[in-house]
């Protein structure tokens, strides 16, 4: 089977992620791609370049797979205007504009214009063959999102398609490298290290959770820090400020270098207080967790998928009011936790290979 895959938004979690199939799956794949910048840009304009791309190839494909920040009608309107057929088009949703919290900085809901993104996705939704979510969070909470969504518009055009939508979708996770990231024999550290390995932005929360290390420092706990993750040219000045007022517990405090550096850190790390708002996967939790990391986490969003939620209570919290009293808890008894890596090993490629070639032969 020949398979195209477009990703308009080629960087991160989506570069990760189309990386991992051209390397894994048994299947003739072809890549095209655009650079990972100005999401907003790549939604509007990138359907016109890709399908340049597209039709120079002059290639035939038995499926084509695209990501997000890319509109599907455009990019067929003009591969249509010069081939009388265009393969099947099935639709990867790392994140959708409609179910996704707008970022207070953001100067498109004042300009009445937060609509439109959303809108791009609704008809990708309609136009495609299949859709895969990469979580049962991320499905639920879109198709959940949809009748609100559709109603605020003038005319109920879209709201008998929703069912349809829903019966040509399913959750096929991202799959991950996990396998390289997993320790045996962990050594417990003398102070236990705390780790941070998300982006730098205000969805990861990294107000509450600088602002509760600063308690814990200030109370007299001993604790270690480690910061990962992409910082960008606006980013959350909290990094600053913790930088300066944690400078002695600080082990590493920057983006990883190269991939060995960062599995190194993750493997050092002793605890993962997790404090994002939003996440529909959570590619760096779950790297973290398969490195023998214990989490702290939100009891919502994608992560109870990863850890039952159920048989690890103490390593959920219920709200942001609980955070710092849990997170205390877990510094004094992190060390009962071990072979937590298990849980999200079906995540690793060995796994999600076969579940990559059902879905895309289907």
């Amino acid at each position: 089977m020949k398979i195209l895959i477009i990703e308009s938004f080629y960087t991160g979690s989506h570069r990760q992620w189309l990386d991992g199939i051209v390397k894994h799956i048994d299947m003739e794949v072809t890549t095209l791609t655009l650079p990972g910048k100005l999401w907003k840009w790549r939604t509007e304009s990138s359907a016109y370049r890709l399908a340049e791309k597209y039709l120079a190839l002059n290639m035939r494909f038995d499926r084509i797979l695209f990501s997000g920040f890319f509109n599907l009608a455009l990019f067929k309107s003009f591969v249509l205007k010069k081939r009388e057929s265009i393969a099947p088009c099935y639709m990867y949703l790392h994140e959708n504009q409609i179910s996704y919290p707008w970022s207070g900085t953001d100067p498109d809901p004042a300009l009445r214009r937060d609509q439109h993104y959303g809108f791009i996705d609704l008809m990708n939704c309609l136009l495609a063959e299949k859709m895969f979510f990469n979580s049962s969070f991320h499905r639920e909470s879109f198709m959940h999102a949809l009748p609100d969504f559709c109603n605020q518009f003038p005319e109920d055009y879209f709201l008998k398609d929703l069912d349809a939508i829903n019966a040509k979708s399913e959750v096929l996770p991202i799959g991950l490298e996990l396998q390289k990231l997993q320790i045996k024999n962990k050594i417990k550290n003398a102070v236990p290290v705390l780790l941070w390995n998300h982006r730098w932005e205000y969805d990861k929360n990294p107000e509450l959770f600088f602002e509760s290390l600063f308690l814990l420092k200030e109370s007299g706990v001993k604790f270690q820090l480690i910061v990962l993750g992409e910082k960008y040219k606006k980013y959350p000045k909290i990094f600053d400020e913790a930088k300066a007022k944690l400078e002695k517990e600080i082990v590493h405090f920057a983006y990883a270098k190269d991939s060995e550096t960062y599995i190194a850190l993750l493997q050092k790390a002793d605890i993962l207080p997790v404090t994002s708002k939003h996440d529909f996967f959570g590619i760096s939790v779950v790297e973290a967790i398969a490195a023998s990391c214990v989490p702290l986490l939100p009891n919502d969003l994608a992560y109870p998928e990863h850890i039952p939620s159920e048989e690890y209570p103490a390593l959920f919290y219920k709200s942001e009011d609980d955070f710092l009293t849990c997170l205390r808890e877990l510094l004094m008894n992190y060390s009962e936790y071990s072979n937590l890596s298990k849980h999200v090993m079906k995540y690793d490629w060995v796994e999600m290979r076969e579940k990559y070639e059902k879905a895309l032969n289907s």
